[in-house]
């Protein structure tokens, strides 16, 4: 199988380094932020100084929806809410995509736009990871 990594961009590291091996483990990953210039194109955006920040918003979404189309699912690593990993979940089960979320904050995991637009929600990855071997024999 394979996922899309969905991920709010404050988290990128510690899903690079903690969250992504383990489910490398049992899947395939693909992961939004190992695009070589996503640092140098969030700065753009933040500062939104450039002529070019629309297309290149186009470009990013256009780029993030053609990983997704190409995996089996998503699975979301959720801290706080993000405008960007919403929609990513929205597109991938819209579109038929298995999608599994891991939300560490208790008060996040029944939030009904994630219990609607999700298969399953985990607290860690661990067990997500043990999903998957399950769902994969």
């Amino acid at each position: 199988m394979k996922f899309y990594i969905a991920h709010m961009t404050i988290t990128s590291d510690y899903v690079k380094k903690y969250i992504e091996p383990k489910i490398k483990e049992v899947a395939e990953t693909i992961n939004p932020f190992d695009y070589e210039h996503w640092r140098e194109n969030y700065k753009i955006f933040l500062a939104g100084e450039s002529e070019d920040v629309m297309a290149l918003a186009k470009e990013t979404v256009n780029r993030d929806l053609t990983y997704i189309n190409h995996c089996d699912g998503t699975i979301a690593y959720i801290q706080q809410p993000s405008i960007g990993t919403s929609m990513e979940i929205i597109y991938s089960k819209l579109h038929g995509k298995l999608v599994f979320l891991i939300i560490p904050e208790k008060e996040l995991q029944n939030h009904p736009w994630f219990l609607t637009f999700s298969n399953k929600v985990f607290h860690n990855v661990e067990d997500l990871v043990e999903h998957i071997k399950s769902i994969s024999l």
